[in-house]
C-alpha cells in the first residue's frame, strides 16, 4: 500500500524518487526477513544504474529512518549522498504516504501521530 500511495506523491523538480524500505542499518526490497537487504553503497549503485538518473542529480529517499544518525556513524542517507556524490533528501523518522500521495514523517510507528519531531532533511556529499 505504501509504495502504491508513494507513487502518487508530487515529485520535487529535478529529484529522483526512490521508494524502498529503510532502517538504521540499511535498506531492503520488502518488509519481511525474506527481503533482499542492501547497503547504502549498493543502493547508490542501483540508483546510478537506473534509467533516467543523471549523475549528480538530487535523490529523495522515501524510506523510513534513512535520515536518522546512528551511534555507529552517519545516517544511511548521508552514506548514499557520499556514494552518489549528489544531494539526498531523507526522513528523520517513519515515512507515510496517504491515498492521495501526501507524504508525512512521524517519530513513532503510528501514522496518526502528530508529525512533530519527524522531518525531511537534506544531506550533501562530504567525501
Amino acid at each position: 500500500m505504501f509504495a502504491r500511495n508513494a507513487l502518487l506523491a508530487s515529485e520535487r523538480p529535478g529529484d529522483t524518487d526512490v521508494i524502498i524500505h529503510g532502517g538504521l542499518d540499511g535498506f531492503a526490497d520488502g518488509p519481511t526477513v525474506l527481503a533482499n537487504r542492501m547497503t547504502a553503497q549498493e543502493l547508490a549503485a542501483a540508483i546510478r544504474g537506473s534509467d533516467g538518473y543523471q549523475f549528480g542529480s538530487p535523490v529523495r529517499l522515501l524510506a523510513c529512518q534513512a535520515g536518522c544518525p546512528t551511534a555507529l556513524g552517519p545516517s544511511q542517507a548521508q552514506l548514499v549522498a557520499d556514494a552518489l556524490r549528489a544531494p539526498v533528501r531523507a526522513a528523520r523518522g517513519y515515512v507515510w504516504a496517504g491515498p492521495t500521495g501526501r507524504l508525512w514523517v512521524t517519530v513513532g510507528l503510528d501514522p496518526a501521530e502528530t508529525p512533530l519531531g519527524g522531518a525531511w532533511l537534506d544531506f550533501y556529499p562530504v567525501q
